[in-house]
């Protein structure tokens, strides 16, 4: 993330400034980290480098000034911004690693991923203009570069994605949730206008400039041939002044306006060639949703299921439904039907919606508390993730257990757990704990909020998703030691581990046990898509699902299985048989 403004630390920045500090120098680097930081900070600090000596390579420039990367964890969320000030270039690194279902997610290891992106933006913004007026006057006086003020966001942030992706062999360019964003925008004829490509109020807009703006800036290059990208940066730093516009028409004869239409053109009519050719099963729209949905949670007798749902305004809601057939919506919509008919008998009989409005069992709306990730407990209650503010002043993840309809109870306080999964036992949960970039799975007690460990924190390896088997014997987790993600399976009795069998290249995500126990549906990206697969404890996967927009956070049950899919106002909540 490119930031032109340095904004006034808040309590939650500010939050390790009381800690003690220290500092790693190299030659083209100051790295600032608080000491709990440390493991973290060292392992970053030795690729610095060699990764500026890559992107340095990749763009065709090398600036000479020293960067101070500061290392925080403010949110305890994957994020870092770069300052490409001409004289004290700076950058800020989040320690946080993204989970497997973020559009982060595709990633050996997060460090390589953020440092090599936010360094792409370092060193492609402090081109100096080679116009010695302008670079004395212009460069000098305002410490920006003529490409950082020529250059709109999808163009800074597009590009750093593309030499992010190059770099690294992974990242957002090669992962398959850009092709599934991409695609879905496309075919149905949603992608945003040039104009858009900065951000608007649509669903996703703020991820534009990443996903469709590196996807453009690929095109023009695979258009024009091999080095039209830096053709193009040196357009825009050249002696004879040039705005965008006149520098896209030197380097590829048009405006970047004209060209964005020929590309959108060109992905439409692709996606639309892969929907024709593909397959469906996607089984029937259950709850038509907008904006960001969270995982289901189908409770243990399938009776009833839970998700968060951010709405475009306000705080996130936790809401449940019943599994029932919606006859009662269904009821209400013919009845509007047939007295509107009756008004007028010669209207048309409206075409029967492929799903009608729910009431919620029970909903939960709090502002101070935005509750993600819920499951359900043996007792019928719900166990959630809150990010709240710990006592050194960051907002970390903390558990929360409510009984829908009833009241709440704080579980644990600054621990920094997220995405328990409750014991068969009623009595605890397995949880993901991260801190300062260190990864472990946690036991916590659900009665008194303390936690123990299952595996010990690791900075070199990233976990997420853990889930207890029916019978709580076993736990399966996600797992990435540098190589991309696996699927793992623990016997909580020896601590014994094996890896479960994936297609060949598989991105795994959110992995459920069936209900049987005999294995687990997991969302996995292979090729480009991102469909549901069942993979057993024993065997190979088979995929379940062909959708138009992905198949996310399955919620399997005895005779359904529920799942996330995406259209370009959100995500909606499907039903297979």
């Amino acid at each position: 993330m490119l930031l032109t403004l340095l904004l006034a630390s808040g309590p939650a920045a500010a939050g390790t400034l009381d800690q003690p500090w220290k500092t790693v120098r190299t030659e083209h680097f100051r790295l600032h980290y608080p000491l709990e930081a440390e493991a973290w900070a060292l392992e970053s600090a030795e690729q610095l480098e060699s990764m500026r000596g890559r992107v340095a390579e990749e763009i065709g420039y090398a600036p000479e000034q020293v960067v101070d990367i500061v290392v925080m964890d403010p949110w305890t969320r994957s994020n870092g911004f770069a300052l490409p000030w001409m004289r004290s270039p700076r950058m800020g690194v989040f320690a946080s690693p993204p989970p497997s279902d973020s559009v982060l997610g595709s990633y050996r290891s997060w460090e390589e991923d953020l440092i090599v992106h936010e360094e792409a933006h370092l060193v492609h913004l402090l081109q100096p203009s080679r116009n010695p007026w302008v670079h004395a006057l212009v460069d000098g006086a305002l410490g920006a570069g003529p490409i950082t003020l020529k250059s709109p966001r999808w163009i800074t942030e597009g590009y750093a994605t593309v030499v992010e992706g190059r770099l690294t062999g992974l990242g957002r360019p090669n992962s398959d949730g850009r092709a599934l964003v991409l695609r879905q925008l496309a075919r149905e004829g949603r992608l945003p206008t040039y104009e858009e490509l900065d951000g608007s109020e649509a669903w996703r807009s703020r991820a534009y400039a990443y996903l469709v703006g590196s996807a453009f800036l690929e095109w023009l290059e695979l258009r024009r041939g091999e080095g039209a990208l830096r053709d193009l940066w040196a357009a825009m730093t050249a002696y004879t002044q040039r705005d965008l516009d006149a520098s896209f028409q030197a380097v590829f004869g048009e405006d970047p306006a004209a060209l964005y239409a020929r590309f959108t053109a060109e992905l439409a009519h692709d996606a639309l060639e892969v929907e024709a050719a593909r397959p469906v099963q996607e089984g029937t729209l259950w709850a038509d949703l907008e904006r960001g949905t969270g995982a289901p949670a189908l409770s243990p007798d399938g009776t009833q299921i839970a998700l968060s749902i951010q709405p475009e305004h306000g705080p996130t809601e936790l809401v449940v439904w019943s599994t029932a057939e919606n006859t009662e919506g269904e009821q209400e919509w013919r009845d509007a039907v047939d007295e509107a008919l009756e008004k007028d008998p010669e209207d048309v009989s409206p075409v029967r919606p492929p799903t009608f409005p729910r009431e919620p069992i029970a909903e939960r709306v709090r502002p101070d508390r935005s509750p993600v990730e819920p499951r359900w407990t043996p007792g019928g209650d719900l166990l959630f993730t809150s990010w709240m503010r710990a006592a050194d002043g960051r907002m970390v993840p903390d558990l929360v257990l409510w009984t829908p309809g009833g009241a709440e109870r704080r579980v644990t306080r600054g621990a920094s757990v997220r995405d328990a999964d409750p014991h068969p036992d009623g009595r605890r949960a397995v949880a993901l704990r991260q801190v300062w970039g260190a990864s472990q799975l946690v036991w916590v007690d659900l009665e008194s909020g303390e936690w123990s460990a299952i595996t010990e924190p690791d900075v070199h390896t990233v976990l997420d998703h853990p889930r207890l088997s029916p019978d709580g014997t076993q736990l399966a987790y996600l797992r990435n030691a540098g190589a991309g993600w696996t699927l793992v399976l623990r016997e909580l009795a020896s601590g014994g581990e094996r890896e479960l069998e994936l297609p060949e290249g598989a991105q795994p995500a959110q992995p459920a046990w069936a209900p049987d126990g005999s294995g687990l549906y997991a969302a996995l990206g292979v090729g480009g898509f991102v469909e549901t697969w069942f993979v057993p404890t024993d065997g190979a996967a088979r995929q379940v699902t062909a959708t138009r927009g992905g198949a996310m956070a399955p919620a399997p049950g005895e005779d359904f299985l529920y799942f996330l899919s995406a259209d370009a106002d959100g995500y909606d909540l499907h039903r297979l048989a």
